[in-house]
């Protein structure tokens, strides 16, 4: 469409790619700007704007440019941007956690007719922060249907979720857990078309020890308000903990050796 070439010969101008992923490495602050560093691993592109190599602001304030260590004719991938041309050009972030020590549990499930085919249900013995990802699987997902992930339990329904519905392939979440009587339950959701059927692989991340059960949706169930999980049964998912072989069960303990 005539709208889709112009916004490509937007990016095409400015030396950019739509489509294209570029990692944020450095923000520098002062009084007059706010500058980001972008690092671009693929060497494909090169920014044209305010700030980029040939820019002539780099003369003009020789304090920004020592502030921010800029070496004229690097040619290193990497280029500096306003913050406003920052926000002008680029639409979404993700942030990548570095969590060496963190436990991980992966596991898949599918959506049919919008509904989630697993819950997991979640025990913790000590305050732990858990971090989760829910991901669709391969190029089934329509662009229409969006995902939003809940944590609930009995007491209070549904308690904390990622926002709003969100239009990708993945989004995350983070939770503090704290010890009670109850299980915490994590609730992939879809507002998908009725008859669309795709899979997702729902990630888990924790420190602590944490003991997972995965359990079945009932059809008459509310998951967006109500959560009442009293008549779910066990069912069992393919899961892969800590990157090791995949196989299936309905149990899985993160802090021992071995799963059941």
């Amino acid at each position: 469409t005539s709208s889709d070439d112009s916004k490509k010969d937007k990016y095409e101008r400015a030396g950019l790619l739509r489509g294209h992923q570029y990692t944020l490495i450095k923000v520098i602050e002062s009084k007059l700007f706010h500058l980001c560093k972008f690092s671009d691993p693929s060497g494909a592109t090169r920014w044209v704007g305010n700030w980029s190599d040939e820019s002539p602001l780099w003369k003009d304030y020789p304090d920004t440019k020592s502030k921010c260590q800029f070496e004229e004719g690097a040619n290193d991938g990497t280029f500096w941007m306003s913050w406003y041309d920052a926000q002008n050009y680029f639409t979404e972030g993700a942030v990548c956690y570095a969590k060496p020590y963190c436990k991980e549990i992966r596991a898949w499930g599918q959506y049919k007719d919008g509904a989630p085919s697993l819950i997991i249900k979640i025990s913790v013995k000590e305050r732990t922060r858990l971090f989760a990802t829910l991901e669709t699987v391969g190029g089934s997902r329509k662009e229409n249907e969006s995902l939003r992930l809940s944590f609930a339990y009995p007491s209070k329904g549904i308690d904390s979720h990622s926002g709003q519905f969100f239009n990708g392939r993945e989004l995350q979440c983070r939770v503090l857990l704290n010890p009670c009587e109850y299980s915490y339950y994590i609730i992939p959701h879809c507002n998908g078309n009725k008859g669309s059927t795709f899979p997702f692989v729902i990630s888990l991340f924790a420190k602590n020890p944490v003991t997972v059960n995965f359990v079945e949706p009932t059809k008459d169930m509310n998951l967006q308000s109500d959560f009442e999980p009293c008549c779910l049964s066990s069912v069992s998912a393919k899961v892969q903990v800590n990157g090791a072989d995949i196989y299936e069960t309905s149990t899985v303990s993160f802090g021992d050796k071995k799963a059941s």
